[in-house]
């Protein structure tokens, strides 16, 4: 099978980008020619697997979102007919639509929901409108059989947003375990290792400076150590100064995808969610899983105690605890009792099995429906195509 993975993503490492990666992995281990369509620089892309081929096409992807330049573009590229057209967010899933209509082959395409929940943000009257066109795309022209979403509740939260008729495939995302199989794990105590962007979303790197405080100020010899960067790293370093936290905190910066298991094999408490959390449990690490934009230290516990694939997403109902009431009852198990904790992880992160997982795309992928018809979509972006260009040549007079 020939597959086009294609993603409008920002340049920048996260959750979607190693997503990228273990999937594109996994097809052309298993025989699958892959190919990535992105507009990204190539020095974010250097863990991507070798067999990869991968087009970075910068500004001409935002022509490949239009109808009557999309085939042009492709056609430039050179590149065979795909049989799937996997899409990681709702505007590669326009392009994936707007392409498939026009290549002869058809290819079926499918969707992907890689975000916490279904939200439509507004930050001026034109960009919502593209964004309104990328939904409706997606509910009108992306049959159900062609969604995959991580978890039940995101598919609950798409029902009651958009009506029952619109269902998912539950796919919890896929991650691939053997790389931790041979880890030698020499937990030191107190150690607690989170790895993520320091970025909205995760705002537990926020407030964790404050509960390394008042663990120490409890007398408990605890250190913090953070992997990662972003917009917050300012504000942490800042407070991780006021409270003379220096000695305890130390900020590490980006860590390469292919050397997580290094901190994890010191590593006696993890913090964090998405992929982070479920390979830290694959690497037995006993964690607590901080709550996507949670701004309180809220927490349902660790991987083990979620909802099914849930991996950080708030979900209204479920029993909530402390982070720091956790890290303190982590702290306080025997050995005996820690080390059932740690197998504990390891068994609630088999449903995210890379194999697992990356059979029931195949299945989906062979089973998967042709898209919709426009219905005057295609037309209502190229109208707002259009008055973006007349408001951005008037701005630029001023």
């Amino acid at each position: 099978m020939h597959l086009l993975l294609i993603s409008s993503g920002p340049d920048a490492f996260g959750g979607v980008e190693t997503l990228i990666a273990r999937m594109a992995g996994w097809l052309i281990a298993h025989g699958h020619t892959t190919t990535l369509l992105c507009r990204r620089k190539k020095e974010s892309l250097n863990f991507m697997p070798n067999g990869l081929r991968i087009l970075e096409i910068g500004k001409a992807f935002d022509l490949m979102c239009l109808p009557r330049t999309v085939l042009q573009i492709w056609a430039d590229l050179k590149e065979p007919e795909p049989d799937v057209i996997k899409c990681f967010e709702l505007e590669s899933a326009w392009v994936g639509t707007v392409l498939s209509r026009r290549l002869s082959g058809r290819p079926r395409v499918l969707y992907g929901c890689y975000i916490p929940h279904w939200e439509t943000h507004r930050p001026n009257p034109l960009r919502l409108v593209k964004q309104l066109v990328f939904e409706r795309n997606m509910r009108q022209c992306i049959p159900n059989a062609n969604r995959l979403f991580m978890n039940p509740y995101q598919v609950q939260i798409l029902k009651r947003r958009f009506g029952n008729k619109h269902d998912a495939n539950v796919c919890p995302l896929p991650v691939d375990g053997n790389r931790f199989k041979n880890i030698q794990r020499s937990p030191a105590r107190g150690r607690i290792v989170s790895v993520g962007r320091l970025d909205p979303m995760k705002e537990y790197n926020l407030y964790m400076v404050d509960i390394i405080g008042q663990l120490r100020a409890k007398g408990m010899n605890v250190t913090w150590r953070v992997y990662g960067d972003g917009e917050f790293r300012s504000a942490m370093q800042q407070r991780i100064s006021t409270l003379g936290l220096a000695n305890a905190i130390s900020l590490e910066g980006p860590l390469p995808y292919a050397e997580f298991a290094k901190p994890m094999s010191e590593a006696y408490i993890f913090v964090g969610m998405g992929t982070a959390l479920v390979e830290a449990a694959f690497c037995r690490v006993p964690n607590v899983c901080a709550i996507c934009f949670d701004s309180k230290g809220i927490t349902y516990g660790s991987l083990a105690d979620l909802p099914f694939a849930n991996v950080g997403e708030c979900e209204p109902g479920v029993l909530q605890f402390s982070v720091q009431g956790r890290i303190e009852k982590l702290l306080e198990l025997s050995a005996e009792a820690y080390e059932a904790e740690s197998r504990r992880q390891l068994g609630a992160a088999q449903i995210f099995d890379v194999d697992k997982q990356m059979h029931k795309f195949l299945d989906i992928a062979r089973s998967a429906h042709p898209v919709g018809p426009a219905g005057g979509l295609e037309v209502g972006y190229t109208l707002y195509r259009n008055a973006r260009r007349i408001v951005d040549a008037c701005a630029g007079r001023f």
